[in-house]
């Protein structure tokens, strides 16, 4: 099984850094495989909320739904993301 990680580090309050974060429109500024973003739920951020990320891993796009398992601002956002050929991708800001 292919592993893609990748962490980021913002010198920033935490308050502006998780907002960014939990932008789903702007996702694609700060995650590296993220091109896309869309159906975006509304209002999103609440447990239960979601979007469909479109990315390109190893070379080739893969689309996923992500839905947020984990919500408290300004401190944590969890989701977990599944594409149709089986692929996760969980994802935390803390």
């Amino acid at each position: 099984m292919t592993q893609v990680r990748f962490t980021e580090h913002f010198e920033a309050p935490i308050e502006h850094v998780f907002e960014l974060g939990i932008d789903a429109k702007r996702i694609p500024e700060w995650a590296p495989i993220v091109y896309e973003v869309k159906d975006i739920s509304i209002p999103f951020g609440p447990v239960g909320s979601s979007y469909i990320a479109v990315m390109k891993v190893l070379g080739r796009p893969i689309e996923g739904r992500v839905e947020v398992t984990g919500f408290e601002r300004p401190r944590l956002f969890i989701t977990k993301g599944i594409s149709p050929t089986g692929g996760r991708s969980p994802g935390r800001l803390a």
